[in-house]
């Protein structure tokens, strides 16, 4: 179908809510609030509802290290969990936290957005106990590399087929998390890393934020054994919205290079496996600059903030995808592995 928005069966007002399986705005709230910036909270919570946004998943720590605050280490991420807490608490911005499977099953929740704690990368955990303290004050998903190597696993960013997988303490880590109510994302783990990984874990996993390598050769993205791995286990893999990753050009990638990712993991491994890791950072675009890297601020044309995500939805309708299958890519899918990772109550 070349028109992308023709024949649309599901109009926006009637569209499902979306599980976005990655935000940095968490990081990105506590930043303001250290660096004494203006805070844009408020605006933030108005875009995500506009949106079409029923959950977010806020990164707080990991391998970030912006400006003088180090996302790394233990005392700033205890501190900015326990800020941004108190932040979201907020009654006026909508948000509820998700901390447990009765949580959950409360959304999707028109006027109301869940969110929950993740790390993009394991760097903050130096111990077993760590990982016990986070799980306690509220992390609930865990990847274990973001951009870069950290003494758990290597990070994807380089070329295929380069880096090594888990380290020993990696290996004793992820047995750990097998045993522990918390989501595995396996984003920005090599692909040795991830085979590592599904080696010794008896449960689901996501790749929350990606792109499929088959689509637009970058080492970012996953190739295609990867997503059936993942599927294989009963996993969901999050479609991103960076552009520079879709496709193979400059600036914002198309609604067409969009929907040629999503449609490939549907085909190897059906539309059950495929959700929404939107990954969006225009609120850093700045930062971006000076660290050389504007080549990562475009998105997807039509889509340049999470206030557009439910454009998304709208494309997958013009596709001819039905209303049960949107459902699922929107919401469902994310909510099973959530689900069956989550503590009870």
């Amino acid at each position: 179908m070349n028109q992308i928005h023709a024949n649309i069966q599901v109009s926006l007002s009637h569209m499902p809510l979306i599980f976005d399986s990655h935000s940095d705005y968490g990081c990105w709230t506590y930043y303001e609030d250290q660096m004494r910036l203006a805070p844009s909270l408020t605006e933030h919570a108005q875009r995500v509802q506009a949106g079409g946004i029923g959950m977010e998943v806020l990164v707080i720590g990991g391998q970030s290290v912006l400006d003088e605050v180090d996302f790394r280490t233990r005392d700033t991420v205890l501190t900015a969990m326990q800020s941004v807490r108190m932040a979201l608490s907020d009654p006026c911005l909508g948000y509820t936290q998700v901390l447990n499977r009765q949580d959950l099953a409360r959304l999707p929740e028109p006027g109301r957005v869940g969110w929950t704690f993740g790390f993009e990368g394991a760097a903050p955990i130096t111990s077993l106990d760590d990982l016990w303290k986070y799980h306690e004050v509220g992390l609930r998903v865990l990847s274990l590399t973001h951009a870069g190597d950290n003494d758990i696993a290597c990070g994807r960013d380089r070329e295929p087929g380069l880096g090594g997988g888990l380290t020993a303490f990696g290996r004793e880590l992820v047995k750990a998390l097998d045993d522990l109510p918390i989501v595995i994302d396996l984003a920005h783990l090599t692909d040795r890393g991830v085979m590592d990984t599904l080696e010794l874990i008896n449960r689901p996993v996501i790749i929350s934020h990606t792109g499929a390598r088959a689509v637009c050769d970058r080492p970012r993205n996953i190739p295609d054994d990867i997503i059936r791995s993942v599927a294989a286990r009963g996993g969901v893999i999050g479609i991103f919205a960076v552009g520079y990753y879709l496709h193979d050009g400059e600036g914002a990638a198309t609604a067409e290079a969009w929907l040629r990712h999503i449609e490939h993991v549907v085909e190897l491994v059906g539309p059950e496996h495929v959700g929404l890791g939107t990954d969006f950072t225009d609120y850093m675009s700045e930062i971006f600059d000076r660290w050389h890297i504007p080549h990562l601020k475009p998105t997807v044309a039509g889509v340049p903030d999470c206030s557009h995500t439910k454009v998304f939805l709208e494309m997958l309708a013009g596709r001819g995808y039905d209303k049960h299958v949107i459902g699922d890519m929107a919401w469902k899918n994310f909510a099973r592995v959530y689900d069956a990772s989550l503590p009870r109550d």
